[in-house]
């Protein structure tokens, strides 16, 4: 049977198929149980006890039931699935042990019941080993995947390595770690490499993504992280800090953008707004260097709190130009004020006269800076 067909087939049919694959690993194990005990394919003593056979899968695979062995979908399993087979295995086998002594068939070579045990482990669980891992791969390659490379092999990261797993939009191919013991070590079948070989990596993985797995790592850290992975032709993405973890605010799977706090190396400081309130509301201020990015960003925040006049400083004309543009822009979407057009010649710092009653005007003045010009 093919496998598309085996995967298209209702749960029960599935396992049902399972069950009868449980049944033919029994009577091999039977079999081999004697024959490898006793050196003969087929044994005069296995002969006497052939109902051996029948009754011996009817009790193991009752208790493969029994134990859950049936319920856990397969590409999906995790470790557990070999202890629930190593309990139903040494379970079914002690229940036939206790058959046997109860109809008093006589003695059996002790080895033969290890020998049975552990070929019923070893066709059970291997099989099951197998068809996940041919589910697994096919469902990575069928399905599109970011590769990813997890930059912390610590406990964060494997956790992490777990989850993507089965994910349908990211498919983990390598770990990153600083610790040199850890390099050439495997963490959940992916190699932990040195930083330095990050970019031979991203390089090899076309349009891959570096996830930061350092929820505990201090500000100062995740700056230098941050720092050495700014060149690299790749996205990079951060997992939740501690706090949000332990808090429950996210999960270890939710990923987001590094953000300004990652950046500082410090706790970022929320604004005062009553202080800025006072300060600004109402009154004239002036930004130096306004065409720059930093004081751009402060004269879009200044106009939001609507001081009376902003004056933009710049020595460079055309980046005066384009802040003035789109801080104007800005005034035209704003419910209230009203821009007003000012000739920086005849420039009336005690304000306007002409201000429409009940409105709130914000004088926008773009201030040009010169060594030629000494009074301005």
């Amino acid at each position: 049977m093919k496998l598309e067909h085996f995967l298209n087939l209702p749960p029960t049919a599935r396992r049902a198929l399972l069950v009868a694959g449980d049944a033919l690993a029994v009577l091999i194990a039977v079999w081999s149980a004697f024959a490898i005990r006793l050196g003969d394919w087929w044994p005069a003593m296995l002969q006497d006890v052939i109902w051996l056979f029948p009754l011996a899968v009817i009790i193991l695979v009752l208790t493969f039931a029994a134990v859950g062995l049936y319920r856990p979908i397969l590409r999906y399993a995790d470790e557990s699935l070999l202890y629930t087979i190593v309990l139903g295995v040494s379970a079914g086998i002690l229940l036939m042990m206790a058959v046997w002594v109860f109809l008093r068939q006589g003695l059996v070579p002790r080895s033969s019941w290890l020998i049975g045990w552990l070929v019923l482990v070893a066709l059970v669980g291997g099989g099951r080993l197998a068809l996940r891992r041919i589910l697994r791969r096919r469902f990575r390659a069928s399905a599109a995947r970011a590769p990813v490379i997890i930059y912390g092999a610590g406990e964060a990261g494997a956790q992490l390595a777990n989850a993507l797993c089965y994910s349908a939009e990211f498919a983990p191919v390598a770990f990153v770690d600083d610790n040199p013991q850890l390099w050439g070590s495997v963490v959940l079948g992916l190699k932990v490499r040195a930083p330095f070989k990050l970019p031979r990596l991203v390089a090899q993985h076309e349009g891959s993504l570096i996830l930061l797995a350092l929820p505990s790592a201090s500000h100062r850290r995740r700056r230098e992280v941050l720092e050495a992975l700014a060149g690299l032709p790749a996205r990079v993405l951060a997992l939740p800090t501690l706090a949000e973890l332990t808090s429950g605010a996210r999960r270890i799977d939710e990923f987001r953008e590094v953000d300004v706090e990652d950046i500082l190396g410090r706790d970022s400081v929320q604004p005062n707004e009553a202080l800025l309130q006072g300060r600004v509301s109402g009154r004239s201020v002036m930004v130096t260097g306004a065409g720059g990015s930093i004081g751009a960003e402060l004269c879009r925040q200044i106009l939001l709190l609507r001081p009376r006049r902003l004056v933009l400083f710049e020595r460079s004309e055309y980046t005066l130009y384009a802040v003035e543009q789109e801080l104007r822009a800005m005034l035209a979407n704003m419910a209230h004020p009203r821009p007003l057009i000012l000739n920086p010649a005849t420039l009336d710092l005690e304000g306007s006269a002409d201000a429409q009653p009940g409105t709130v005007s914000i004088e926008l003045i773009p201030l040009l800076g010169s060594v030629m010009h000494q009074h301005r």
